[in-house]
């Protein structure tokens, strides 16, 4: 009924697909492993974008306007435990703001484009970096440490989940294909000084001690 109304068909699902991407970031056309949990949701998912002429967008963690329920229980969990923390060095994941992701569902919906599975990722970014981040936008008297995985995903709860991980996208064709363009500030950015900063550090060490 859409397609034969002129209405763009899009769903969204989202990049924990894909699974421990590793270093080597994922593209539009890698496939969800087939055996892995999510391989028939999206098995699914492309044969109905496919047969209604849509488009399915699969987005990094997304963040912005001091909003996103992922962000918000991970950053809560910092606060809570009054220091951030990572597991290593190495690993990393992709973003999106979320401005930048509503221009990648304007274009989706409007531009001539065939069926396909994109990608809404403007960046990628080490989980230190992140943490570093974090606390500094919260002003927390003790830097960020080194703490196993357990603790990681018990205390941070999406961040902590990707603190053992990797969720590397590249998006290069989903650019190339709409046009799309993101130039929002990135997430270390909005943690440091953007929409998720505290307004004081007075604040924040209440929180994090409560």
């Amino acid at each position: 009924v859409a397609e034969a109304a002129g209405i763009r068909f899009v769903t969204t699902s989202g990049a924990s697909y894909y699974g421990d991407t590793g270093p080597t970031p994922v593209t539009e056309a890698t496939e969800v492993p087939e055996l892995g949990p999510f391989g028939p949701a999206a098995r699914a998912e492309t044969e109905l974008a496919a047969t209604r002429g849509g488009i399915v967008i699969r987005p990094g963690i997304v963040y912005g306007r001091s909003g996103s329920k992922p962000m918000v229980y991970s950053l809560g969990g910092v606060r809570q435990r009054g220091r951030a923390g990572y597991v290593n060095d190495a690993h990393a994941i992709s973003t999106v703001h979320v401005d930048d992701l509503a221009d990648l569902y304007v274009l989706a919906l409007t531009a001539d484009a065939p069926p396909a599975t994109l990608l809404g990722a403007s960046g990628t970014v080490a989980m230190k970096d992140v943490m570093v981040a974090a606390s500094d936008g919260m002003g927390l008297a003790q830097p960020p440490e080194a703490i196993d995985a357990d603790t990681a995903r018990n205390s941070f709860a999406v961040l902590g989940h990707y603190a053992s991980m990797d969720m590397r996208l590249d998006a290069s064709l989903t650019r190339e294909r709409l046009g799309w363009s993101p130039t929002r500030p990135a997430l270390v950015e909005e943690l440091r000084s953007g929409s998720y900063a505290a307004t004081s550090t007075e604040t924040v060490g209440r929180e994090g001690t409560a």
